[in-house]
Order: structure tokens, then C-alpha cells, then sequence
């Protein structure tokens, strides 16, 4: 069964890299946009009976790319190939997992709702903030979800000289830490606990690290960083600590607002994020680096296509 790789707007490069990886062209889309603003997407190129991936995150704006991959979805769909997967590197809406407050929507359940009125045969999800989501699919959908520390935990392993312990931004973040200290050698890790107003503002004053992190490089880990508050409230409180040096790695590198430039100024050394969202690389500082996910995408769907076992690609 042939392959065939399609692409939203959002996950256009990240697409090409794919495609170089497994020798595979783009399928060939023209992606217009309406005056009133409405999307209408046409494949250019027949894919009846082949095997077509769609690679689409729906990073910022999520509304909008949300619906740019569930179009491009529909359409196919109705263009009836042999097996549809849809791969999201980014999976946005999805810290909306909760109704921890009254009159709250559920986005992550209705996102994975609308997803599956497609009923795509395989869904790749890369690293989503909470694992408990996957379970918000149709049970008709095949669902894989793989880590990032498939290529980022040589990279840390070589930036940080020891000692050095592995640091959870906030309380939530215990299972990601222990996963990534038992990748890096390390028997213990540290989190850092924190306090917001009602208002959601961030208390510096409360902010306290459990553990000990003096005379040591940290490595922060988390599935995002989006404003970079946290970020640097942590970084602020670990080095008030002790800590030699402080180093961020975080999957999807949302950086909304004034991140950039927030972390720029901030304490921290390095920041690294992967190419799951694009961002220009003029747009982002030299502390800001940038690992490539697309060889590693490139392997989890030639193995979804040939029928073989993705666990080989979690440590």
C-alpha cells in the first residue's frame, strides 16, 4: 500500500523533514482561505486506497488549527484512502482536561470528540500534557502516544556536568521527573512547589524547592512552557538554593506573549524545546534551542504503515 504525506499549514515544515526522512514528497494541497475567512483545502493529488497521514498539531492559534486539521481531515476522508492517520506532535486544548470549577467545558474530551467523527484508523499523539486524555477517543480509534526523552536525553546528558538533579517546575510534574533522573542515572529528583492568586498570578513568595539542589546543575522538565513564568520562578527559587546552573528542556515550546523575551532575561542557561510547534528562528534567542522531532516521527509512521511495534521507541 502506497504512503501518503499531507500537511496543515501548522505542521507544514515539520512535515517536510518527515517526508526527506522516509522519501516521501508532500501530497501536493492548495490550502485556500476565504475573504470571510473560512478554510477550503484541496488535494491535488489522488489518494484512493493508499495509505494517507496527516500531520497536523494544533498548536496557537489552537482554535484555528484545530479546525484546519479537522477539514483537511474530512476532506480525506472523502477522498477515500485505504487507512487515514493523523499525527499530532502537538495535542493543544489538552490542559483543559478537568471540570475542577462549575460551568467549565471539558475542551480536551470534546477536541478528542471531534477527532474521532473522522474516524481515522490511527491517531499519534507526542508527549500530551495529560496521559489520562487518551482515553478520551472513540474506542474505534487506535490511539499511540510516544515521549520526547527518545532525543532529548543524550542531548541533556552531554549539556549539564555533574553533579546535577533532575527538577519538576511545580508538584504535578513527580512522574515526569523520576521517568527522566532514572533515564540520566539519577536516584533522586527534586520539584519546586508553587502558589497563584485567585487570579491565576504566580506568588513569588511561596515559591520553595522539596530537595536539595545546592552546589548542582538543574534540569528542569515538563511536557510545555508556554509563558515562561514558572520557568523562571523556578529557576529564581533553585539558585537562591544553592544551584550552580539551571537548564530547561520542555517538549513543546508554546512560547506565547512575551516568553521569549521573559526567558531571555530570566536566569536561566539554556532552554530547549522541540520543533513540534515551528516557531521562525529569527523570532527565537541564542538561549533558546531547538531539537528536531522528524526523524524520530519518521520512524513511529513507517512502523504504524509496515504493522510494527512502537514500544522499541520508548525507553
Amino acid at each position: 500500500m502506497d504512503l501518503k504525506l499531507l500537511a496543515t499549514d501548522a505542521g507544514n515544515h515539520l512535515a517536510l523533514g518527515v517526508g526527506r526522512r522516509i522519501g516521501k514528497p508532500l501530497t501536493a494541497v492548495h490550502h485556500k482561505r476565504c475573504s470571510d475567512g473560512e478554510y477550503v483545502p484541496q488535494i491535488m493529488e489522488n489518494i484512493r486506497d493508499t495509505h494517507t497521514v496527516l500531520v497536523c498539531p494544533t498548536c496557537p492559534p489552537s482554535d484555528h488549527n484545530l479546525m484546519d486539521a479537522l477539514i483537511l481531515g474530512d476532506a480525506i476522508v472523502r477522498a477515500a484512502p485505504a487507512r487515514f492517520t493523523m499525527v499530532f506532535p502537538y495535542w493543544g486544548y489538552n490542559r483543559q482536561d478537568r471540570k475542577d470549577k462549575p460551568r467549565v467545558p471539558l475542551t480536551a474530551k470534546l477536541a478528542s470528540d471531534m477527532v474521532s467523527m473522522l474516524c481515522p484508523n490511527n491517531v499519534l499523539l507526542f508527549d500530551v500534557h495529560s496521559e489520562a486524555t487518551l482515553g478520551y477517543f472513540a474506542r474505534e480509534v487506535k490511539v499511540d502516544h510516544l515521549y520526547s526523552s527518545a532525543v532529548s536525553v543524550e542531548h541533556l546528558r552531554a549539556l549539564v556536568q555533574p553533579p546535577f538533579v533532575v527538577a519538576g517546575a511545580d508538584k504535578s510534574a513527580g512522574p515526569r521527573s523520576a521517568y527522566y533522573a532514572r533515564l540520566l542515572g539519577q536516584d533522586r529528583y527534586v520539584l519546586f512547589d508553587k502558589s497563584r492568586d485567585r487570579e491565576g498570578k504566580l506568588l513569588s513568595a511561596n515559591s520553595r524547592v522539596i530537595g536539595d539542589v545546592a552546589g548542582c546543575d538543574v534540569i528542569l522538565v515538563d511536557d510545555l512552557v508556554d509563558t515562561g513564568g514558572t520557568v523562571n520562578l523556578a529557576t529564581n527559587t533553585a539558585l537562591q538554593a544553592g544551584a550552580r546552573n539551571v537548564y530547561l528542556f520542555a517538549t513543546h515550546g508554546v512560547l506565547s506573549g512575551s516568553a521569549t523575551a521573559a526567558l531571555e532575561s530570566g536566569r536561566i542557561r539554556k532552554v530547549i524545546v522541540t520543533d513540534s510547534i515551528y516557531h521562525d528562528p529569527a523570532t527565537l534567542t541564542p538561549k533558546i534551542e531547538v531539537l528536531s522531532i522528524a526523524g524520530f516521527l519518521a520512524e513511529a509512521i513507517m512502523r504504524i504503515h509496515e504493522g510494527r511495534s512502537l514500544s522499541e521507541l520508548i525507553p
